[in-house]
């Protein structure tokens, strides 16, 4: 499997290109762009069943389609090639004590708070020691105001929807 991003696992929203070919000619190759729905499974024309590909490597997706094709009778011994063609991503908000305060856009999987402070440039000098993870996104808050993300923050993984202020300094000493 060709792909620029490395031995990622394939998530829900991701899209793909699979490319299936049977014999020699051109006219025994397909390529059929798909996309991951939210359980993981993609659909292949002409094979009945949805395939299970999310959680797995390109490699691992390539010959779980491969089986998925001799299973529906449609071909002996195809090769099959499966490339990312786009990621979702996750769109985290970051605001405070940080060089550049906006949006930060990052691949699920790699979706951590040290990967979104990088891409916020680090943390600016006045930056205190406090960190505040929010979710717009409902995990079981029902009172209306934003779910605040408890837990160990360096292992935190921010999920579409968060938004992520640092305090600095000055904000600290006066709340």
């Amino acid at each position: 499997a060709a792909s620029s991003l490395g031995n990622d696992k394939i998530t829900p929203g991701d899209r793909l290109e699979v490319t299936i070919s049977a014999g020699l000619t051109k006219d025994d190759i397909i390529t059929v762009p798909v996309g991951v729905d939210d359980h993981g499974n993609i659909q292949l024309p002409e094979i009945p069943k949805p395939i299970q590909v999310g959680g797995f490597r390109l490699d691992e997706a390539e010959r779980l389609i491969a089986v998925s094709c001799v299973h529906s009778g449609l071909y002996i011994s195809p090769t099959v090639s499966v490339t990312m063609k786009e990621r979702r991503l996750n769109t985290v908000s970051v605001l405070g004590a940080v060089n550049k305060q906006g949006i930060v856009k990052l691949p699920r999987t790699a979706c951590d708070l040290l990967s979104v402070l990088a891409e916020a440039g680090g943390l600016s000098d006045d930056a205190g020691t406090t960190i505040e993870v929010r979710s717009n996104v409902p995990i079981g808050n029902t009172n209306g105001e934003p779910d605040r993300i408890a837990g160990k923050l360096d292992a935190a993984t921010l999920q579409a929807g968060h938004s992520m202020p640092i305090r600095n300094n000055a904000d600290r000493a006066a709340g």
